[in-house]
């Protein structure tokens, strides 16, 4: 339902929208909080739709929206990593963020990755509608560069 609002704002128009705009952005930010990435994925797709319609009026929204999109690309809790130990031996924690191959031969080669679908869709969400803002937003995105780059 929250994308379907966004395309419906920019079906309509920014003009013909009404208070849609103002009413909606605060319920979209709520659901980024649950712990559903569908939500998340088509919550991005709302941002996406309200940037192509609001383009520089948008720019008061990204300190709120940004920082949302990096969290989303930069997540990691979809990602479930199997590797051979030898009965009982539960291993080390998995530390995903580690460029380090110190432990990989402490946790014995890598049987499987599993990556959830939805998890993958909310990530290509958020980097379409990093690229919508950037896009719409022109300047108003420069202050927040280093962050995406980074990312």
């Amino acid at each position: 339902a929250t994308e379907c609002m966004g395309i419906l704002i920019a079906a309509v128009g920014r003009e013909h929208s009404g208070n849609a705009i103002q009413e909606t952005v605060p319920l979209a930010l709520e659901g980024m909080n649950l712990d559903y990435a569908e939500v998340r994925e088509y919550t991005f797709g709302y941002f996406s739709n309200l940037a192509e319609v609001m383009e520089g009026d948008f720019v008061p929204l990204l300190p709120t929206v940004v920082p949302l999109v990096i969290k989303s690309m930069l997540a990691d809790d979809g990602m479930i990593s199997n590797y051979d130990q030898p009965l009982g031996d539960t291993g080390p924690e998995i530390d995903l963020d580690s460029d380090s191959d110190d432990d990989e031969d402490n946790r014995g080669k890598l049987k499987s990755l599993s990556v959830r679908t939805a998890f993958l869709d909310e990530k290509a969400s958020a980097a379409q509608c990093m690229g919508t803002l950037a896009e719409t937003t022109v300047a108003g995105i420069g202050p927040y560069l280093n962050d995406c780059i980074e990312t």
